[in-house]
């Protein structure tokens, strides 16, 4: 329901953002791709929503969640060489440098 909805601000603000502070986050674990795939789909409030799950899953289970987000932040290393110039989407390495 609430990837469907990624473009209404509504549903990530105001009804899933203080709902997604009180579920375990060992409950997203299970959907880490799917969320990390997300990362820069939807909009502000969305992203916004979605970093803040991927962040507390980073800080409380680093074993299941940064290697999924590493792999994002590095994916465009071998196009970067190749096409000098492509920027894609860097809410990954936000996330990371949060943790760390």
């Amino acid at each position: 329901m609430w990837f469907s909805n990624c473009d209404d601000p509504s549903v990530s603000a105001d009804i899933l953002g203080p709902l997604l502070a009180t579920v375990p986050s060992w409950k997203f674990l299970g959907l880490l791709y799917q969320m990390a795939a997300r990362l820069g789909s939807g909009c502000k409030e969305f992203a916004d929503a979605l970093s803040s799950v991927l962040f507390k899953c980073a800080h409380e289970h680093p074993f299941h969640t940064l290697h999924v987000l590493l792999a994002l932040v590095n994916a465009d290393k071998d196009e970067e060489e190749i096409n000098r110039g492509n920027k894609y989407n860097m809410l990954p390495g936000k996330v990371i440098r949060q943790v760390f």
